[in-house]
């Protein structure tokens, strides 16, 4: 989880003692900024069967400058300084002055690169009625889990209540009741409590994507999505109104995740939910046009929601921006041989082959849009190289009888359908044509 509150000071000490163990185990550390005099010491371990790093780290808030360092070193020796910088790392050799050194950072939008288990991505009975998803694309989501018969629960629910009504549309605020035995309870509290966001009903499925398949729930508890769809926080416990309001005011000056945007639409693509796909991924290349995979993916949703066209348009730019992306020239050639355009859809999948290699679907595609404008030996040599990479694919052996029969080629059209219903007897396509074959070609 990433702190993206806003930043305070801090020290962060690095010890090396004059004489063995030069870890300086056991020295003890005072130091004094802003006001406030904090103490620590080095050691490896703290508690039980545990190990702690050998560096100190010392919290500031608001200081500008460590006034004091002091140091009893396990030898017995004292040194102390003042005047040292702030948010450094600080080397501190005995008997020598500290030496104030940058700490290496993450570099920017280097987050997590796959989407978090939880999911948001359902469908949930309300407890009001009816049925609803519970994430809207774009919002940030407070999703706190409750029950009737929990005391930090029902302290928790107001406060809720209020931070919903400041925000109002800017962040999306939603309730689980994780307990269905008593929902006319859940209910009347929620009229007492006067809280106006929506109510669900956890489903088990809900709860194991976010508690795991443990028995326990703890609750109260509330998690926090950006509005890119990244889990940003979790109270595990009752949620104090100005904890949670912190959270929410760091997220606005936040530039979106847009990975994580692209990412969100392609895992709705694959439960062909393209239209809500669709509102992710725009987001994605409006914040950034030049991400060659959002417009893919884009491309995708909309040749998923009917819009030809407009699918062509994204994945002709995905190509643009990355022409070596197989599977971007993969997905136009499917679009523009659905839109006519099988001369282009051809030289698309041809360019998809050189780099992607031979493979049985882009073959059998190249080979349906050459049948369509009538390029009979481009069809069958792609339809050679499929059967040689699937030797028992029967829709390859199918088309590759009906391209024969077309060139007036019986027996070989006749050898290509009986190996196609000889791999699959409920092939009625190929049976079909096999009679007309047999009839002679009438």
């Amino acid at each position: 989880m990433e702190n993206r509150l806003p930043r305070k000071a801090f020290a962060r000490l690095r010890l090396k003692s004059a004489q063995p163990p030069y870890q300086a185990l056991g020295a003890r550390v005072t130091l004094q900024a802003g006001g406030v005099k904090q103490q620590d010491y080095v050691r490896m371990t703290d508690g039980f069967q545990s190990q702690v790093p050998s560096d100190l780290h010392f919290g500031l808030g608001g200081a500008n400058v460590i006034d004091i360092l002091h140091i009893l070193w396990p030898s017995g020796a004292v040194d102390e300084w003042r005047d040292l910088p702030v948010d450094h790392l600080i080397l501190v050799r005995e008997g020598e002055k500290p030496e104030a050194k940058d700490l290496p950072r993450w570099p920017a939008h280097s987050g997590p690169d796959r989407l978090p288990r939880f999911s948001t991505d359902l469908s949930l009975e309300r407890l009001e009625g009816g049925t609803n998803h519970i994430a809207e694309p774009g919002r940030t989501l407070v999703l706190n889990f409750w029950s009737p018969t929990c005391a930090p629960c029902k302290r928790e629910l107001p406060r809720l209540a209020e931070l919903s009504r400041r925000y109002g549309e800017k962040v999306a605020f939603r309730g689980v009741c994780v307990d269905a035995r008593d929902l006319e309870a859940a209910r009347a509290i929620v009229k007492t409590c006067g809280i106006p966001y929506p109510q669900y009903v956890a489903t088990s499925e809900m709860l194991s994507s976010f508690f795991g398949d443990s028995a326990a729930i703890p609750i109260p508890a509330t998690f926090v999505f950006d509005g890119t769809g990244n889990l940003r926080r979790i109270f595990r416990g009752e949620v104090q109104g100005d904890e949670l309001s912190s959270v929410l005011e760091s997220f606005k000056d936040q530039k979106p995740f847009v990975a994580g945007l692209q990412m969100r639409g392609e895992r709705l693509i694959e439960v062909r939910r393209y239209k809500e796909a669709l509102a992710w991924l725009d987001r994605a290349v409006a914040s950034d046009p030049n991400l060659a995979g959002a417009h893919l993916y884009r491309g995708v949703a909309l040749f998923g929601l009917g819009r030809l066209q407009d699918a062509i348009s994204a994945l002709r730019r995905a190509v643009e921006l990355d022409s070596e992306n197989g599977y971007a020239r993969q997905n136009l050639a499917i679009a523009l041989r659905e839109a006519g355009l099988s001369a282009e859809a051809v030289e698309a999948n041809q360019a998809a082959l050189r780099l992607l290699g031979d493979r049985a679907d882009v073959l059998l595609n190249l080979a349906l849009a050459a049948c369509d404008v009538e390029n009979a030996p481009v069809a069958l040599d792609a339809l050679e190289r499929a059967l040689a990479v699937e030797p028992r694919s029967g829709i390859v052996w199918r088309t590759k009888g009906k391209v024969h029969f077309a060139l007036g080629q019986l027996e070989d059209s006749r050898r290509c359908l009986l190996r196609a219903i000889e791999l699959d007897p409920s092939d009625a396509e190929s049976k079909s044509y096999l009679l007309k074959v047999n009839a002679g070609g009438r």
